[in-house]
């Protein structure tokens, strides 16, 4: 019987994700999912409910327990679920040093939605440290 380290990357390598892509869901990061990866299994209540926050048909029993399905209507595919851009761009702040004409929808990539975040069109990254302590640098934040 597989553990839960082997049934969470089961799950989202059939998402088609990895840890890279999965960085900025919720509470998940690179590390965590390394780290479960490598049998850690410390931060698994927090990781599961934010893997099946952005992907809702995840069978989080499945996950946790073993028991029941990967998904919970096997008839849904990954690519429905539910994106939303990320700017391709670091935000700072101060001046800006590069000027941007603009960016268009096709030109970011595309991240599930935080579903604990309240309605947001789109995220964008932190650059530099002049934010902190509010947000550091790597930060994803949440724009309206």
């Amino acid at each position: 019987m597989k553990d839960f380290s082997q049934r969470f990357v089961e799950v989202v390598e059939s998402l088609g994700q990895n840890g890279y892509k999965l960085d900025g869901v919720g509470c998940i990061t690179k590390q965590k999912v390394s780290n479960i990866k490598n049998g850690i299994t410390d931060v698994k209540t927090e990781v599961v409910a934010d893997l099946c926050s952005a992907f809702p048909n995840v069978n989080a029993n499945y996950i946790l327990t073993g028991s029941g399905s990967m998904f919970l209507d096997e008839n849904v595919k990954s690519d429905s679920i539910k994106t939303l851009p990320r700017i391709p761009y670091d935000a700072a702040a101060g001046s800006l040093t590069d000027a941007v004409d603009g960016v268009t929808e096709i030109q970011c990539e595309r991240v599930p939605v935080v579903a604990a975040f309240p309605k947001y069109d789109f995220t964008i990254r932190i650059s530099g440290r002049s934010m902190e302590p509010y947000y550091y640098a790597g930060d994803e934040v949440a724009c309206l």
